[in-house]
Parts: structure tokens; C-alpha cells; sequence
């Protein structure tokens, strides 16, 4: 009899322990539940159709155009952003970000006739647990500005959270 129940308690141990093994997160299930459960810093929007990017500034002073790109510092890979209005609104869909990525959002000052300041509004698409906008103000462009580039934001893209870091 003993036998027998010796045998029971650790067949019902290794069941225990295969059952435990079986429900573990992978990395990516804790990563998203992570991001899904903490809260968001007002840098940060959780989302999971995609963001859209506006800009604005009095249009006969400048025309600026926004440039997406993978990469930071000097490595950088230009990707897709959809204009959805010449030279203020902007968008890129979540699923044609990769995961885990950071990438540098830049002002292409395509003309400049006068200095002024420009703002820049990150929205998300949808109100996905708490999604919100908040806004990079008083960026100063002048005359000088006309046919160059400059980094505004960095985007760091997890797997629904994306934050956003001024470069300034």
C-alpha cells in the first residue's frame, strides 16, 4: 500500500508541475500583457491600428513635411508614412512597423518665406485602454531652416505601446 501511494504522490507531483509548465508566459505573452496592464506615462500611447501625425503652423510661412525613419543617430532607414493632407497630416499603420523598434521622426522644411514655430500632435487611432494625444509645441523654424532636416521625436514601437522621446 505504501508503495501505491508513494507511486500516486508523485505521479500527482509531476502532473502538478507539467500542468505549472504548461500556463507560462511566453516572453512576447508577458510583454504585451505588460504593456496592456501598466500605466501609461504621458509620453506613451497604447495602440493597435496606427498613428497619425499633425502638424501645425501658419502655411504661408513654411511648407514642412514629416520623414519616418527607422533607425537613430545616424543610421537611418527611411519607411512609409501616408500623407493624408500635403503638409500637415500624416499616419503609418501599426502593422507596417516592426516590433520592438525605435525610429526618428523628422521636419523636411521644404520651403521657409518667413521664421516662425510649428507644433507637432501625436494621435492614436482608436481609444484602445486609455489611447490619447498629447503634443510637441513651439518648434522654431526660420529662413535658414529651407532645405534641411531635423529630428523632432524619437518612436520607440513595442508591441501595442509606442513612446515618444523629444530630441531637443
Amino acid at each position: 500500500m505504501r508503495k501505491t501511494t508513494a507511486f500516486t504522490s508523485v505521479l500527482l507531483a509531476l502532473t502538478i508541475a507539467s500542468c505549472n509548465k504548461g500556463t507560462e508566459l511566453s516572453p512576447r505573452e508577458k510583454q504585451e500583457l505588460e504593456e496592456e496592464t501598466a500605466t501609461l506615462l504621458p509620453n506613451e500611447i497604447l495602440e493597435q491600428e496606427g498613428i497619425r501625425f499633425v502638424l501645425n503652423y501658419e502655411p504661408q510661412n513654411a511648407q514642412i513635411a514629416l520623414q519616418l525613419n527607422k533607425g537613430t543617430g545616424t543610421a537611418l532607414s527611411p519607411m512609409s508614412l501616408d500623407q493624408l493632407q500635403p503638409y500637415v497630416n500624416y499616419s503609418v499603420l501599426t502593422d507596417s512597423l516592426p516590433e520592438n523598434t525605435e525610429f526618428t521622426i523628422q521636419s523636411d522644411f521644404v520651403s521657409v518665406s518667413s521664421s516662425g514655430t510649428y507644433d507637432i500632435t501625436v494621435i492614436g487611432f482608436t481609444n484602445y485602454n486609455t489611447s490619447k494625444r498629447f503634443t510637441v509645441s513651439n518648434l522654431v523654424f526660420s529662413k535658414a531652416s529651407q532645405g534641411t532636416r531635423r529630428s523632432i521625436l524619437r518612436m520607440k514601437k513595442g508591441l501595442k505601446k509606442y513612446s515618444f522621446y523629444s530630441v531637443q
